[in-house]
């Protein structure tokens, strides 16, 4: 009966410990857009090109795309109305915005600006859901009524039934129906980022938005089209500055001590010799995780208060992983050999631990 407790107890910790390597875990980082840069502060929107049928949508999306990097407060950011008495002397086409715009835009400290096309906008109203209410009758008046009414008598009927001495006639029955309505809206643009007072385009990307509002009316469609701009504002957003996102990490494969390189690739290990100069700590991060702080944290295994050493690291663009180098000699000079750990923090917060051994 022993045996067979350990066994489970065993097999149940196992169970447990792949479990909890597999699972990973998630936390929030900002994602800087791909061509940050510290240096760019200050933005100006200017209104987008329409190239639609719809009358003023490209201001409408300037209008929205400000609102929310506004909201989003990574930049400083000028929206078109604001601008509208420099473009009307500047003369700023915003269809074909160049070499001068950005210069007209430098002498007023911006260091970019946005401009941009609508590509499509359209509303429909669409039929949602037919219903059917429960059935209708026709029926005639109040008043008196015998069984004549609904046919002959039956012959040799001398005691027919009495007439009824009230009631409804009933007659035509029918299932009346009515219809429910959506106004849906779609739209679709490009958005420019260029640099003052080069001019340069430092990125684009396009984007599209749909939102479905119930109803039919004008108030409906002007809602549906509110909602898709919010939408498409967002999605903008997401690349234009940055945003907060979720990352997943996973302790078993994205945290792991090594002692050297063969052929290009990591020799990994737990154990280290107290002589050893050095031992490499290899850390694996989704890109999002560019330009984000964390460190690098040596502690006495199972005491994370106080480090021993600690490396801060801002996480490079363009690398999946890479490695930090710690001293074993270092660290049994000041502790001694024993069992140690390493933590990957964020925000004050463990996220990774990996063990080791010096001797």
């Amino acid at each position: 009966m022993v045996k067979i407790c350990k066994i489970i107890s065993f097999t149940l910790f196992t169970a447990l410990w792949i479990f909890s390597a597999g699972c990973g875990k998630t936390f929030k980082v900002q994602q800087y857009p791909v061509f940050y840069n510290p240096d760019i502060r200050q933005v100006a929107v200017l209104p987008f090109e329409n190239q639609t049928n719809t009358r003023g949508v490209g201001l409408l999306v300037a209008d929205n795309l400000t609102a929310a990097l506004v909201a989003n407060g990574t930049y400083q950011v000028t929206g078109p109305r604001q601008l509208r008495e420099f473009l009307k002397t500047s003369k700023i086409q915003p269809s074909t915005p160049n070499a001068q715009t950005a210069q007209d835009l430098a002498a007023k400290n911006y260091q970019a600006f946005i401009t941009g096309r609508v590509l499509r906008q359209s509303d429909i109203i669409q039929i949602q859901n037919l219903w059917y209410n429960e059935p209708y009758f026709g029926m005639w008046d109040y008043g008196f009524y015998d069984d004549d009414d609904f046919g002959e008598e039956e012959e040799g009927d001398d005691d027919p039934d009495p007439p009824f001495p009230y009631g409804y006639y009933y007659s035509n029955w029918y299932y009346p129906y009515y219809y429910e309505y959506d106004s849906a809206a779609y739209i679709a643009a490009t958005a420019s980022v260029v640099s003052v007072p080069q001019g340069s385009v430092l990125f684009s990307t396009t984007a599209e938005a749909s939102a479905d509002v119930p109803g039919g009316s004008r108030h409906a469609r002007r809602s549906a089209l509110q909602a898709a701009l919010k939408k498409l504002s967002t999605r903008l957003v997401d690349e234009l500055a940055v945003v907060p996102v979720k990352i997943k990490v996973y302790q078993d494969k994205d945290l792991k001590t090594a002692d050297r390189q063969i052929n290009g690739k990591w020799n990994f290990v737990n154990t280290f010799s107290e002589n050893e100069e050095s031992m490499y700590v290899v850390l694996c991060l989704p890109a999002q995780a560019a330009y984000n702080d964390f460190v690098l944290w040596i502690v006495p295994e199972h005491e994370s208060y106080q480090p021993i050493i600690e490396k801060r690291i801002q996480w490079p663009t363009g690398r999946y992983c890479n490695s930090f180098e710690f001293s074993p000699r270092e660290i049994a000079a000041q502790n001694g050999p024993g069992h140690y750990s390493v933590l990957f923090k964020y925000q004050g917060k463990t996220i990774m631990a990996r063990n080791f051994k010096i001797e």
